[in-house]
């Protein structure tokens, strides 16, 4: 089975925007609402 370029480009993005997104929100994982609410 061969996926066509457009698939295999939006795969790509969705995984590499999930990684992104978990790397960028390691350091607020243990923070409390109300602390990240004063802080944003």
């Amino acid at each position: 089975m061969s996926l066509s370029t457009q698939t295999q480009e939006k795969i790509y993005a969705g995984v590499l925007g999930k990684i992104i997104g978990v790397y960028a929100g390691r350091p607020f994982e243990n923070w409390s609402w109300e602390k990240s609410k004063v802080l944003w």
